[in-house]
């Protein structure tokens, strides 16, 4: 469990098939639990444009505050390649 302060999102090396939005979501599961067709997702960061063969930073987008969240969930618009993504943040208790 950690929250969440920053997020990269990489699309390198894809200039032709890369999503042209995205946006992230997350849930708190109790630990060994996977998230399930009744997960309940929290919206992270709303969609956001991306662009070709490119690191893309977002801290103040991120909207879950101190929230600790277990597991999160990377949606693209529509479909196209991603090298990365980097969810960077604190483990519960830090």
């Amino acid at each position: 469990m950690g929250n969440i302060q920053k997020v990269v999102i990489d699309t390198a090396h894809f200039k032709g098939n890369f999503p042209d939005t995205f946006s992230l979501d997350a849930c708190k599961l109790p630990k060994g639990e996977q998230p399930d067709e009744n997960t309940q997702w929290t919206s992270v960061i709303e969609r956001q444009k991306l662009t070709a063969d490119a690191e893309h930073f977002y801290k103040d987008e991120v909207i879950s505050g101190d929230e600790l969240f277990s597991h999160v969930r990377l949606n693209i618009f529509p479909d196209g390649g991603v090298s990365r993504l980097r969810v960077i943040g604190y483990p519960e208790g830090k």
